[in-house]
């Protein structure tokens, strides 16, 4: 009786520790870090918009001590785009900062506050290596004559009619961006062209001009 129950206890066992190493196995097997899919939630073709659920920054306490007539919100309804700003200033090269994300935009600090006389550069990405849609993706989409608004940390709007779509090389001087001018007005740039891979960049920048409606 006694040799019975040990089969039995021997079979019980052995079929638990078989199962064990069945499961362990198939764990070591399944992949532990799922690539996340960035920007998933945008439509495919080209009627993808880059519209961002938009949240005031003056709750984020690194936002509330600056400037009020920064800007913090930038909406352009004709192509759905409804975003916050970065700010950004000359990186290492010496060129205008760009976004650090595929869905704000950057303010170049060092160009005119949007809404004041001058030139405001506003810098959006047309894709990342995170998503293929950037949130100026369907920026040659505007015309001549679209709208584009400006709020600042002030609530303050400001209605800016686009006026001059342009393409350039990459390599223009910035210095066209920011002509002197007693008007206030914006300029909106992003990516456009052919991509030279060994250099990683586009060979064109698609330029729109608004000035400030009277």
């Amino acid at each position: 009786m006694k040799n019975r129950f040990k089969k039995i206890a021997w079979i019980v066992f052995a079929v638990l520790l078989f199962g064990l190493m069945a499961f362990f196995s198939f764990q070591s097997k399944t992949p532990k870090n799922l690539p996340v899919q960035i920007g998933s939630d945008t439509a495919e073709g080209s009627s993808a918009t880059s519209t961002v659920p938009w949240r005031s920054k003056t709750d984020i306490p690194e936002f509330q001590n600056l400037p009020s007539n920064w800007p913090q919100r930038l909406i352009i309804p004709s192509i759905k785009i409804d975003t916050t700003f970065q700010y950004v200033g000359l990186t290492g090269n010496n060129n205008i900062g760009t976004p650090t994300n595929y869905y704000q935009v950057a303010w170049f600090k060092l160009s005119s506050v949007p809404g004041e006389p001058g030139t405001a550069v506003i810098s959006g990405h047309l894709d990342t290596i995170n998503s293929p849609y950037g949130i100026f993706y369907n920026l040659d989409k505007l015309s001549l004559g679209d709208e584009i608004e400006i709020e600042n940390k002030q609530s303050q709007l400001f209605h800016f009619i686009v006026s001059d779509i342009k393409t350039i090389d990459y390599t223009s001087s910035s210095e066209q961006l920011m002509q002197p001018s007693d008007q206030s007005r914006i300029v909106l740039v992003t990516c456009a062209g052919n991509w030279i891979k060994s250099q990683k960049v586009y060979d064109k920048r698609l330029v729109v001009f608004a000035q400030l409606a009277q």
